[in-house]
């Protein structure tokens, strides 16, 4: 009898951006300049983020002051006449020792970057300046950036595109009619859109064919590596026709606010690898009768992430399909798996069990087992979750390098632990 042996690596990552590509110089700003160090060790950069926040890159500091704080100010240089800056708490609280630490300041009060004339390690008990950094006159800090749409159809229309950051940008009340189109949101290189650019997420991180959109505030995140300032162009492209409804322009070295959430360089250890969600990618193996499949998950420590055959044939559906989900129990790694024939809790009626429901629950078996967990340690925690399952429905198709055999649609999703029962 054939059958099929699934491997899945799930990997938890919070609070950072997947990429899986060398990633670009880090762009934190505009810099304003060096801390001048006269006392107790302080330097470090600054840079402005946007017009009200510093971003502090190789922060040093000894600690020793007595009464210290970040401060700024209009007059000519460092002096009694100020206020203090918040720290990266947003606490004012004294200044603690500093070891080569990046954070970000935010002015209070609404007080901008081009009111002030300086920012200071001050300590108020001895009147002493540590270290001071000057805004140059003139200073422009990065802000949101107005573009128009160049309109190709009359199946689109937007007010205005704001550029808020330089991986950031909202659409204002944008109209997309997508019936009988095959519509994406594209980017690439050029002076205009053409088939060589490359899809990029919706505004729920969605890489499927774009819906209609009635006069909407639509925000989207660029993925990965792409900024602003690496495109020329974002378009709503028809991949049935190749042309472009829209697109939107962009100038270069936009002066817009950097995008600080981190990128992580990830490597796959199978061949092959598809992007399902800004936050999930999976890649996949068929050797003999065996599938390896590696599900990579951007999501919050105590979220699950899943993954399975959908219900339909032809397109990604809840109803019906067959999924493992995957999270974290006390720092243990535990996968279970769901057959889902509603949008309900898992629910008896007269022992028949409809909804979310286990397997086990079902008439079936949890066919997955956990072989290996751990957590691992770079700038924060992610889980690596390896398990195995062995189905006797389905028969593996050697020589397909589609991420199902035949026309069985791949299922995605990920949400908080306790929307299912474990």
């Amino acid at each position: 009898m054939n059958y099929l042996v699934y491997s899945l690596v799930f990997l938890l990552l919070p609070n950072h951006s997947l990429q899986t590509d060398e990633q670009n110089e880090i762009n934190y700003g505009v810099l304003i300049g060096k801390f001048n160090i006269y006392h107790h060790g302080v330097g470090g950069d600054v840079y402005a983020v946007n017009t009200t926040t510093f971003f502090i890159k190789s922060f040093n500091y000894d600690g020793m002051g007595k009464d210290t704080y970040f401060w700024a100010g209009v007059d000519n240089q460092p002096g009694m006449q100020g206020f203090i800056v918040p720290d990266r708490y947003g606490r004012t609280n004294v200044l603690r020792k500093s070891d080569n630490e990046d954070f970000t300041l935010t002015l209070p009060d609404g007080k901008s970057i081009g009111e002030i004339k300086w920012l200071a390690v001050y300590d108020l008990k001895s009147f002493q300046n540590f270290g001071d950094v000057y805004i140059p006159d003139g200073f422009e800090p990065p802000g949101v950036a107005k573009l128009t749409m160049t309109i190709r159809s009359d199946d689109i229309s937007c007010d205005q595109v704001l550029v808020e950051d330089l991986k950031s940008l909202m659409f204002e009340r944008l109209y997309v009619f997508a019936e009988d189109k095959e519509l994406y949101f594209w980017v690439g290189k050029g002076h205009v859109p053409s088939i060589r650019g490359t899809r990029v997420p919706d505004e729920l991180g969605y890489l499927d064919p774009l819906r209609n959109y009635g006069n909407e505030d639509v925000k989207l995140v660029l993925p990965g590596e792409f900024t602003f300032n690496n495109i020329d162009w974002l378009a709503v492209f028809d991949a049935k026709t190749n042309t472009s409804l829209g697109y939107i322009s962009f100038p270069n070295e936009l002066n817009v606010p950097p995008n600080l959430r981190q990128v992580i360089k990830y490597e796959n250890t199978v061949p092959k690898c598809e992007q399902l969600h800004a936050n999930l990618q999976i890649g996949w193996d068929i050797v003999g009768q065996t599938i390896t499949f590696e599900i990579v998950g951007l999501v919050a420590e105590n979220d699950w992430l899943g993954f399975g055959l959908s219900g339909s044939e032809n397109k990604s559906n809840m109803i019906g399909s067959d999924v493992a989900i995957a999270f974290m129990k006390n720092q243990v790694p535990v996968v279970h798996d769901y057959k889902i024939d509603a949008r309900a809790p898992c629910s008896s009626v007269l022992d028949v069990h409809r909804g979310v429901c286990k397997d086990v629950l079902t008439g079936g078996s949890d066919s997955y087992q956990v072989l290996e967990g751990r957590r691992k340690i770079f700038d924060s925690n992610y889980y690596e979750i390896l398990i195995s399952h062995r189905s006797h429905e389905r028969k593996v198709n050697s020589k397909s390098d589609e991420i199902y055999s035949g026309n069985q649609s791949s299922l995605s999703m990920s949400s908080h632990v306790n929307q299912f029962s474990y």
